[in-house]
């Protein structure tokens, strides 16, 4: 039951990170195909901390606030220290990958491009097999982030997950012979690799031998494992100390250990996510989140929006009334240090649905 706890409590997790980091990818495709330089990799590196924070606290049975520390959430100094050095490297690989995803895109459109400037299709069917390369490109290149989305979110919750929980149980063991079992969800979806190991048993200090490759955990590649091994992966490990009179302990069973589940969860602790909207009535003043999850202040006053937090302008834009009253933007600036907040796409889709009312 502990273990069907912690499955629902790892992809409620996930659920929550897709979102923001999905927006993330998104808006830094969209700046660099505009030719802008995209700040994303700060941001993304804030939202991956601030996720494992609350994954760690949630699979070691602890309620969390909407934003927890690090400090406050981890199993020691060095697993803290782990934690960062993951959030950096995550970020990195990401980044990176979206570059070479965008840049893959770009030679696909460049090809088409090409084809009708020299001439290989009639100057009509030219232009528009170039458009339709864009939009199939561009269509694909959406769904590739959506399915980068989803796979990060995985990544970057179920290894923190069971990371911790391995650090709780060295701690739970108190000395006694810690024990370690592999444990797979049992359905169609398990690649075999993971349904060979489901059962391995092996000393607390051993790696288990999963297809080869050494894990301490679920989703560890601390030791060289491949990306093959722990991409979308959903097992757990289960714990068991023996003390030297012979009795056991489920170290699984105790408390810090059973995860907390996600209908538990107060309003308090439900995960941010980034402001759809905001209504743009003249004078209105209010907190939003931005796409790092954090608050900021936005004013609309005489057409003009500005967002600031900590007193300082993160980016404004203005507008004109035409018929209807309807609002189109005359201009937008975005701070430098502020570009890969989403403070563009919230500005638009906010005008957007002003005009719809």
């Amino acid at each position: 039951m502990s273990h069907a706890r912690l499955l629902e409590a790892k992809i409620a997790l996930e659920a929550e990170i897709a979102e923001p980091v999905q927006r993330i990818l998104k808006g830094h495709v969209a700046a660099r195909l505009n030719g802008q330089i995209p700040n994303s990799a700060p941001v993304l590196q804030s939202v991956l901390l601030n996720h494992y924070a609350r994954t760690v606290m949630v699979v070691t049975g602890r309620r969390p606030p909407r934003t927890p520390s690090l400090e406050e959430a981890v199993v020691g100094f060095i697993h803290g220290e782990r934690l960062r050095h993951r959030a950096r490297l995550q970020t990195s690989l990401i980044v990176n990958g979206l570059e070479r995803l965008i840049a893959r895109h770009n030679s696909r459109v460049g090809r088409k491009a090409l084809s009708s400037l020299e001439g290989r299709l009639p100057a009509t069917e030219a232009v528009i097999e170039t458009k339709d390369a864009h939009h199939v490109s561009g269509d694909a290149l959406a769904a590739s982030i959506a399915a980068r989305a989803a796979s990060i979110a995985n990544a970057n919750t179920n290894g923190v997950a069971e990371e911790a929980r391995f650090a709780v149980a060295l701690q739970e063991a108190q000395g006694a012979a810690l024990s370690k079992s592999w444990l797979t969800v049992l359905d169609p979806r398990v690649r075999p690799a993971h349904y060979l190991a489901e059962g391995q048993t092996v000393s607390g200090d051993r790696p288990f031998d999963v297809w080869g490759e050494p894990l301490m955990y679920p989703g560890d590649m601390t030791l060289g494992a491949t990306l093959g091994n722990v991409i979308n992966c959903r097992c757990s490990a289960d714990y068991t100390a023996r003390r030297s009179d012979g009795s056991t302990i489920e170290i699984s069973a105790l408390p810090r250990l059973v995860a907390v589940h996600p209908a538990d969860m107060d309003d308090a602790a439900r995960p941010l996510k980034p402001t759809p909207e905001v209504r743009l009535d003249d004078g209105v003043h209010g907190s939003v989140i931005l796409d790092d999850l954090e608050p900021a202040r936005l004013d609309f006053t005489m057409n003009t929006i500005t967002l600031r937090r900590g007193g300082e302008v993160l980016g404004w834009a203005t507008a004109s009334e035409v018929a209807g009253g309807h609002l189109v933007l005359d201009a937008l600036h975005i701070a430098d240090g502020a570009r890969g907040l989403g403070i563009d796409g919230l500005i638009a889709r906010s005008i957007a649905a002003h005009n719809k009312t």
